[in-house]
């Protein structure tokens, strides 16, 4: 509900201001969903390469205990 409530003022906010203001918002909102799309992006990626990446950790650290013993 919040996200629609501030859609909708946002686009009254554009149709209401001239052209400096409405680059001004298009601008905003742009950098807004970039982050957003960011920190989604992010998550994926942290969910996909993590288990590799420990997985390729854990033979290093078996190899390094298996030298000192």
């Amino acid at each position: 509900m919040a996200t629609t409530l501030l859609l909708v003022v946002t686009v009254l906010a554009w149709r209401c201001c001239d052209n400096q203001l409405r680059r001004q918002i298009t601008a905003g909102a742009v950098s807004g969903s970039a982050l957003g799309l960011a920190g989604g992006i992010s998550g994926l990626a942290a969910v996909v390469l993590m288990p590799p990446v420990n997985a390729f950790g854990d033979q290093i650290l078996s190899q390094v205990a298996a030298a000192y013993q």
